[in-house]
């Protein structure tokens, strides 16, 4: 608390030990109104919460839009539109495999520091359907910073076209079952 006191933070707020409040009213309206911020684990690591994964999952869906309107337009007409839905598709990945991560580490899952070992995990979690097309994905995301090649920059928006913007759409369609 003292730290926080001494901190930037504009807002005031109170930390209270859930277990020690005394009134239950307070306690009742934590549990009505209440949104967790962070846990911990036994080792006081941070862990996420189903509220972050909720949270994250927003993004990913917002992302996800994105990528789907980019893949809209013709790339005949404009070089450009390439290289845009390439560098929706990074975003898209990033938030992808680490919603995954947050939602495995929410089930007790916290051995996931990679993406290659978080899609693993997802995949035998049932998570995600199709773990090959996952770490394909992955192999074609580590090979976007070369997309100064055309042929190689074809073939990864022909794969997110074609592939990957349908494997998205399935984790967040996954993902908002399982949050609900």
């Amino acid at each position: 608390m003292d730290d926080l006191s001494e901190s930037d933070i504009i807002y005031s707020f109170d930390v209270l030990d859930y277990q020690k409040i005394g009134n239950s009213n307070l306690k009742g309206y934590i549990d009505k109104e209440g949104k967790t911020i962070f846990l911990t684990n036994p080792n006081g690591k941070v862990v996420d919460n189903l509220n972050k994964v909720s949270d994250k999952l927003v993004d990913l869906e917002r992302a996800i839009k994105k990528l789907h309107e980019s893949l809209e337009r013709d790339p005949a007409k404009d070089d450009i539109v390439i290289d845009a839905t390439i560098q929706r598709f990074e975003f898209t990945y990033e938030l992808s495999w680490k919603i995954m991560k947050a939602y495995l580490e929410f089930n007790g899952i916290l051995e996931v520091p990679s993406p290659r070992k978080t899609i693993r995990e997802a995949f035998k979690n049932g998570l995600i359907k199709e773990g090959d097309g996952w770490l394909k994905m992955l192999e074609d995301r580590n090979r976007t910073p070369h997309t100064y090649d055309e042929a190689i920059a074809v073939e990864i928006y022909n794969h997110i076209k074609d592939i990957y913007i349908h494997l998205f759409d399935a984790l967040a369609t996954e993902m908002n079952e399982r949050i609900e």
